[in-house]
């Protein structure tokens, strides 16, 4: 937790490197029911092959899912 007792932000995906706060990973569930999972890890290993920096993982996740989408 941090010191405003809101809940800190956590990592995920195949290398831990998915950063995310608990509000941000409950919309991609809620948005990406049966894909959330499949973007974590595959941002996970995009960050950890390239070393690239995101400034939001879940805008990141959004872009992706949105492309994908319209493919």
């Amino acid at each position: 937790r941090r010191e405003t007792g809101h809940l800190a932000p956590a990592a995920y995906g195949r290398y831990n490197n998915v950063i995310l706060t608990d509000t941000e990973l409950s919309g991609l569930k809620t948005e990406l029911p049966d894909k959330w999972e499949y973007y974590i890890d595959r941002l996970s290993c995009h960050i950890a092959s390239t070393g690239k920096q995101y400034h939001s993982h879940a805008a990141t996740i959004h872009k992706w899912a949105q492309e994908d989408a319209a493919k």
